[in-house]
């Protein structure tokens, strides 16, 4: 451009002008002009004096559709984007150099390098031995594993052997239960009594629920404590209302000798 205006000044003529102004024009690629690029605010293209273009990222607006609007036509002008970046990029290179790692000079303490080398290893070397001693023999993955084994093998017997003993138990109360069944009349008559209260403590609301409630017995004699408190209720009962059964139900109870059975478990 220094040159075209050194010729420039050479020209004596206008055809000379003219030239050098053909050839200028010839030189200017137009469609990347700020004369041709819209507003990128208002997004015209008149009044290309107007116009101003960012100094970093070549973005053309007119200089009173800015936010801020400008006044004047500035020389030079960045966008507001390109004024972040540059300020943060300042703010990182500033910071980078409040972070600059200074170099540490220790003190000279009259100690060689190779003499503290030698207390350091030594010091290291006694920790290791303490933490060797202090350390405790750890279980290896194998035993553990056949120690948990162990357990489930011992859980299985526990759990088998209860089971077993629960069955004990439904066993016997229903084989009990069945000799109170034998008396086939007296049974019918003991299902219709209704439920009650013994004189001493409660009972069972009936002989179907004594029935029912078997596999939670612990115990034969607490079965026949219950099934014996029934007996009590059912006579008082069937005293009041049916004095055929009485005589059946007793010849049963000396039969059940359920005293006997409470007073062995």
């Amino acid at each position: 451009m220094d040159r075209w205006k050194h010729r420039l000044t050479e020209c004596h003529n206008a055809s000379a002008v003219n030239l050098l102004r053909s050839y200028l024009d010839s030189r200017i690629d137009w469609k990347k002009s700020v004369v041709e690029k819209r507003c990128n605010s208002c997004g015209s293209r008149r009044s290309p004096e107007a116009k101003i273009s960012c100094s970093s990222c070549e973005l053309v607006v007119h200089y009173y559709c800015t936010r801020p609007k400008l006044q004047e036509k500035p020389v030079s002008w960045l966008c507001a984007t390109c004024k972040q970046n540059e300020a943060k990029k300042i703010k990182e290179e500033a910071a980078g150099l409040r972070g600059a790692v200074k170099p540490n000079y220790k003190e000279d303490d009259g100690v060689s390098g190779d003499e503290s080398d030698e207390e350091e290893s030594d010091a290291s070397g006694s920790e290791d031995d303490d933490d060797f001693f202090s350390k405790k023999p750890r279980r290896t993955t194998k035993r553990k594993g056949f120690s948990i084994f162990d357990d489930e093998v011992t859980e299985d017997k526990a759990s088998r052997a209860k089971r077993a003993k629960v069955n004990k138990v439904a066993e016997d109360c229903l084989d009990l239960l069945s000799r109170v069944k034998s008396a086939n009349r007296l049974y019918r008559a003991l299902q219709a009594i209704p439920p009650g209260r013994a004189t001493r403590r409660a009972t069972p609301s009936s002989i179907t629920s004594l029935e029912e409630g078997i596999p939670q017995y612990a115990s034969l004699s607490s079965f026949a404590a219950d099934l014996d408190s029934f007996f009590k209720y059912a006579h008082s009962y069937l005293e009041e209302h049916n004095e055929r059964k009485m005589e059946d139900l007793e010849n049963l109870l000396s039969e059940l000798e359920l005293d006997s059975i409470i007073k062995v478990n």
